[in-house]
């Protein structure tokens, strides 16, 4: 690759390597910057929607192929073993699709299921991204609105060329806001996320309700509120590397300037005047992992009658990644829609 110049490439399992697709994902693992992986799936195999998320999601594939010379006799794309990977794969699809519309600052990117009624807007943390709430997201009801965007210079929204704050975020959750004609809306967010979400929240009454997951009163409390090392939690080495790497990615798209001038507002962001005036329902989701006794004391939470606490045993700082499901159970239980 590097004698003829080429910078990336896309490895694709053999069809005489069987259905182990471990050296294709070892290679993707160990030349993350290099490699795009696409394994081998077998279509018949009733499990094979499972066998595609592990690929996926623990090891770091993005694709998969059949191979029909295994079945000369079958129309394995109907059989129906291949049913739940099929409606696996649509599921996916339509959290992967995504919209743009136009700001003053760029194109600004977001996925919208689309269904009608009360909608939850889910905002993510810093280098991530919507496609970070898919795990989420699927595990909701299917008839729930679930709207989610990219930040800018996140995921695949314009990079931007002019400053910009922790405050112009949440002009950007309202202009998409305006722009859907939706009220009423229920904020899901992620660290930055919800510290945007109760920015958002503070300057608009169309905020009816927040869920935050780990969304710090300030920087400060992210800290030194909990012991060390529980920043992961029980997440694998891949998928840690896979968040590592695509916040590394997300950050050098930016100017040093620019970049600086955001995380500057970031540091001096204090939503404790806010919680503590708060007339709307909001759940403070934090991963148990680390937690000591002045962990409470130091998140520097309100005692507000509106504020209520879970907390997620075993779980550290990515929330999203490591337990979509009790982090799903928790909007169905918090959320009015």
């Amino acid at each position: 690759m590097d004698i003829h110049g080429v910078d990336w490439t896309v490895l694709v399992q053999t069809s005489w390597s069987t259905w182990d697709n471990g050296y294709i994902a070892d290679s993707v693992e160990r030349f993350p910057n290099r490699f795009i992986g696409h394994g081998l799936i077998d279509p018949q195999n009733p499990n094979n929607a499972e066998q595609v998320r592990y690929w996926i999601q623990e090891r770091g594939l993005v694709g998969f192929r059949f191979h029909p010379m295994y079945y000369p006799d079958e129309k394995i794309l109907l059989t129906h073993q291949s049913r739940t990977l099929f409606l696996g794969i649509l599921i996916d699809w339509e959290h992967t699709v995504m919209t743009t519309i136009a700001t003053c600052w760029g194109e600004m990117a977001y996925r919208d299921s689309g269904e009608s009624g009360h909608p939850l807007l889910f905002l993510h943390g810093t280098g991530c991204g919507a496609s970070d709430w898919t795990s989420v997201i699927e595990k909701l009801p299917c008839e729930q609105r679930c709207i989610a965007l990219d930040f800018r210079g996140h995921g695949r929204s314009a990079v931007p060329t002019k400053t910009f704050t922790l405050g112009s975020l949440a002009d950007d959750v309202l202009y998409l806001a305006d722009h859907l004609g939706i009220q009423n809306i229920e904020i899901v967010g992620h660290s930055l996320g919800g510290m945007v979400g109760m920015e958002v929240a503070r300057r608009s009454s169309r905020i009816v309700g927040l869920v935050l997951l780990e969304g710090w009163t300030s920087l400060s409390s992210a800290g030194s509120a909990f012991n060390a090392g529980r920043f992961y939690g029980s997440l694998s080495q891949t998928a840690v590397a896979r968040i590592q790497q695509k916040s590394k990615e997300t950050r050098s798209r930016f100017k040093s300037e620019i970049w600086h001038n955001f995380w500057e507002s970031v540091e001096n962001f204090d939503a404790y005047v806010y919680l503590d005036q708060a007339r709307i329902s909001i759940c403070e989701v934090f991963g148990g992992l680390g937690r000591n006794d002045l962990t409470v004391q130091k998140l520097r939470i309100p005692p507000n009658p509106n504020i209520q606490w879970v907390w997620i045993p075993n779980a550290g700082h990515y929330l999203p990644h490591e337990c979509p499901v009790e982090v799903a159970k928790v909007i169905s239980t918090y959320c009015v829609s």
